[in-house]
């Protein structure tokens, strides 16, 4: 979970006429009969698309937190602006608000899981003004 401030920053360590990118790696199940599974070395690097945001109060500061589900996207990515990227994710949020980024999986027909997601600035390109948004999975709420 970052701050909504936390977030402007990672969008704003470039200039406002940037393209940015929200990408990550593929996920991967940790067993060889889930359904993603099967690649040798690194998995692809691939877009995320919002399947779903919600919102609730935090029980000691009283700030909002938004949290943003994702799921993985390899036909269409979350691209945008700065300002359209804010519009999507923190629309109507103050600086010290919170977002939380969760990615949605099924690794088997009918079991969904929910992994938290980091999200930090990644690589940089000053010729085609674009920066990307990594997304790395932190741990699997569901693992047994």
């Amino acid at each position: 979970m970052i701050t909504v401030k936390k977030f402007k920053d990672i969008l704003g360590s470039c200039s406002d006429d940037w393209r940015l990118e929200f990408r990550k790696r593929e996920h991967m199940s940790s067993t060889p009969d889930g359904l993603n599974h099967g690649y040798k070395g690194m998995p692809n690097f691939i877009g995320v698309k919002i399947q779903d945001s919600f919102e609730r109060y935090d029980d000691i500061s009283g700030n909002k937190i938004r949290t943003i589900v994702f799921i993985d996207e390899y036909d269409d990515v979350l691209e945008g602006s700065q300002e359209y990227l804010l519009d999507a994710i923190a629309k109507d949020l103050n600086d010290e608000d919170y977002l939380n980024f969760i990615l949605e999986v099924e690794d088997y027909p009918g079991k969904i899981d929910h992994i938290s997601l980091d999200v930090e600035a990644g690589d940089k390109g000053y010729l085609d003004k674009f920066m990307i948004i990594d997304l790395e999975e932190k741990f699997n709420f569901n693992a047994k």
